[in-house]
C-alpha cells in the first residue's frame, strides 16, 4: 500500500508545480538583487544610506548607532544636546555597491555652541 501512496503523491506534487506559467520561471531567473538601508537622524543633521544592486555575493556587517538626547525640560528649546549618527560597515560584495553620507548644520546661522547644558 505504501508503494502505491508515494507515487501517486509525487505525481500530484509534480502537478501542481506545472500549472505556474512560463512567464513566473522568466522573471524568477531575470531578478535583480537590491538591498537598501537609510537611517536619518534629524536631530543630529545626519543621513546615510546603503545600497547594493545587482550582486551574485553579498557578505555584510552593519551596525548603526543613532541617538537624540536633549536634556532640556524646556518645550521651546530646539537644542540637539548630543544627537548622534554613528554607523559601521564591513562588506564583501559581488556586484555593485553604493555609502552615502550627508549632514549639515542644523543651526545655521548661529555662532558660538547651540545650546548650553
Amino acid at each position: 500500500m505504501k508503494l502505491i501512496i508515494f507515487p501517486i503523491v509525487f505525481i500530484l506534487i509534480s502537478l501542481g508545480a506545472a500549472d505556474l506559467p512560463v512567464s513566473y520561471y522568466q522573471a524568477m531567473s531575470n531578478m535583480n538583487p537590491v538591498y537598501t538601508l537609510c537611517v536619518k537622524n534629524y536631530d543630529a543633521g545626519a543621513s546615510v544610506t546603503e545600497s547594493y544592486t545587482d550582486f551574485e555575493h553579498l557578505d555584510k556587517e552593519t551596525e548603526v548607532i543613532s541617538r537624540s538626547l536633549n536634556t532640556s525640560d524646556n518645550e521651546n528649546d530646539n537644542c540637539a544636546g548630543n544627537a548622534t549618527l554613528e554607523v559601521h560597515i564591513n562588506a564583501n560584495v559581488v556586484g555593485k555597491a553604493h555609502v552615502a553620507w550627508q549632514s549639515r548644520d542644523i543651526f545655521a546661522g548661529q555662532s558660538g555652541p547651540p545650546c548650553r547644558l
